[in-house]
């Protein structure tokens, strides 16, 4: 699917005006049908971010320069096992985690994500049929974290499916 350019940017005139009227008392969807031009989620997302406004100036979005893009490059390269935070750190948190994701993307550089072996998927499927009750941390700490929260839903409807299966809450062999 692919994502929605961004409109233009509100002017500082407008800006005021939603901010006004809220501080008046008006809720985003009132302030909707005086100015129904804008959208419902802009004037809420207006609302939000004002604080962080100095002097009503937009808040300015940081871009990876060239340099930055070519240095994550280099490092996703040289160590395909680089966690994120390094990698964000390298570039001074100019940007977020998903950001970084979709320049990876971009760059056309594989994702590596933690293999678990078959002695990982067993040790999992031992303490579910133990605890039942078991908190996903403590799975995803029993593997070294290796994988994140999503690998181990991934994992867990896969045990679902072929060793064991659901009733209530309770693993059932």
């Amino acid at each position: 699917m692919e994502r929605v350019q961004r409109g233009k940017e509100l002017t500082p005139e407008i800006r005021n005006r939603i901010c006004e009227l809220h501080r008046l008392g008006l809720t985003p969807a009132k302030i909707h049908a005086i100015h129904p031009e804008i959208l419902y989620n802009t004037i809420r997302y207006t609302i939000q971010r004002e604080p962080f406004r100095e002097n009503n100036v937009s808040i300015v979005r940081s871009k990876l320069t060239k340099e930055d893009r070519d240095r994550i490059y280099k490092m996703k390269t040289e160590d395909p096992d680089i966690p994120y935070d390094e990698l964000l750190a390298a570039v001074d948190n100019k940007i977020g985690k998903q950001r970084l994701g979709r320049v990876l993307r971009e760059m056309k550089i594989p994702l590596v994500r933690g293999k678990l072996t078959k002695e990982d998927r067993d040790r999992i499927y031992k303490i579910i049929t133990e605890d039942p009750d078991i908190p996903h941390d403590e799975l995803l700490a029993a593997v070294d974290n290796k994988i994140g929260k999503k690998g181990l839903n991934r994992v867990l409807r896969e045990m679902k499916r072929t060793r064991t299966y659901r009733k209530g809450y309770r693993w059932i062999s």
